[in-house]
């Protein structure tokens, strides 16, 4: 039986590259968001969770029941941070909608207190980082 895949991440670069293994080349339906976790060591935990409904824009409800979720999983004793990776299809220019899924993810960790990686998305094309800075300072549609 194969191990698990469990790989240490210490930079960016490396998360782009467990985004990367675990997306595939594969091209994608709709918009999901992807979560895998690490440990106080940060070691990849072997489970990653798909969101997969969504369609549209997030609202303050969506934000606020995410922060309450992920407040609850950070009560589990792990430890560690939580890493969130944007799918959709098409082209890998980074669109006002994956800024507006972003902001909400980073709102909720906020609201949770728990620790975030950088963020990440997907698109048929490439698996790329979110830019902080663009996620802050990007105007909106």
């Amino acid at each position: 039986m194969d191990e698990p895949y469990r790989p240490t991440v210490h930079t960016q670069a490396e998360l782009e590259g467990v985004w990367a293994r675990l997306m595939g080349p594969w091209g994608f339906g709709r918009r999901s968001i992807w979560m895998v976790r690490l440990d106080e060591e940060r070691t990849l935990l072997p489970v990653i969770t798909e969101i997969a409904e969504c369609d549209g824009l997030p609202d303050p409800e969506l934000t606020s029941g995410f922060a309450d979720v992920l407040a609850g999983l950070d009560e589990d004793g792990i430890g560690g941070s939580f890493a969130f990776l944007i799918s959709r299809p098409g082209g890998s220019r980074v669109l006002d909608e994956d800024i507006i899924w972003g902001r909400m993810i980073l709102e909720a960790g906020h609201r949770a207190g728990v620790k975030l990686e950088p963020l990440h998305l997907a698109t048929d094309e490439a698996t790329l980082p979110l830019p902080p800075d663009e996620l802050v300072t990007r105007r909106s549609a």
